[in-house]
């Protein structure tokens, strides 16, 4: 009975989007949110509702750059609709679906929808999330192993991740934070804790129009090399 019920909440839900769907700007859906960020997806949870007639899914993000909102680097929850548990399944129509490994620019906002009691995988922002605009809410990065390709649905497709991150400085206003900074080029080595020996070596005591002069060989050389 519950996977016939299932089917029939589907069947529903997939005519109602599609009969009302519309496609919504970027800038649009960029002002609609409070959270705009890359991340990348590294766990998902399907989980019953409370009264066990719906489906969600806890989707853990590890957050790589903030573009916009009060989020801190580390990770954090969305809730999307439908999935599945065991055999039972929910997929509705033009919904976003994330797996394991997806990487991209999620548009957010805080969540009502229905958060699991149990905590699947640990996030370090307490505040769980939805997408907005559903499968809008998500600009996606596909890698090829040579060129990476930005995909926003139906809207646009940009051959960089700079683009990306220029169009989202200019949506937002707002420059953005990098969570995984590349190391500087410029970056001095750590300092090296080791025990530097100074030698005197070829003392030569001469006299020059009556005055004397102390002459000498430095080395130094520490516990693996001498240094000259």
């Amino acid at each position: 009975m519950k996977k016939m019920l299932l089917i029939v909440i589907s069947f529903y839900y997939s005519n109602t989007a599609f009969s009302q769907y519309v496609l919504d700007d970027i800038v649009n859906r960029v002002n609609k949110s409070q959270y705009v960020f890359e991340g990348e997806v590294i766990c998902t949870n399907a989980y019953w509702n409370a009264r066990h007639d719906y489906i969600y899914t806890s989707v853990t993000v590890d957050i790589k750059k903030t573009f916009k909102g009060n989020l801190q680097c580390g990770t954090v929850e969305l809730i999307l609709l439908g999935g599945r548990v065991g055999d039972e399944f929910l997929d509705i129509s033009h919904n976003l679906v994330l797996s394991k490994g997806q990487k991209g620019i999620f548009l957010c906002q805080e969540t009502r929808l229905e958060v699991s009691p149990i905590g699947f995988c640990p996030e370090t922002n307490p505040i769980p999330l939805q997408v907005t605009e559903n499968e809008q809410g998500f600009i996606k990065f596909n890698f090829d192993g040579i060129n990476p390709e930005v995909i926003d649905y139906w809207q646009f497709r940009l051959d960089s991740l700079a683009q990306a991150y220029d169009l989202m400085e200019l949506y937002t206003q707002l420059q953005y934070t990098d969570c995984y900074p590349p190391p500087s080029p410029f970056a001095l080595p750590p300092p090296i804790d080791t025990i530097i020996t100074v030698t005197l070596q070829n003392p030569v005591i001469s006299t020059l129009n009556g005055n004397k002069a102390f002459e000498f060989d430095i080395s130094l050389s520490d516990e693996i090399n001498d240094i000259f």
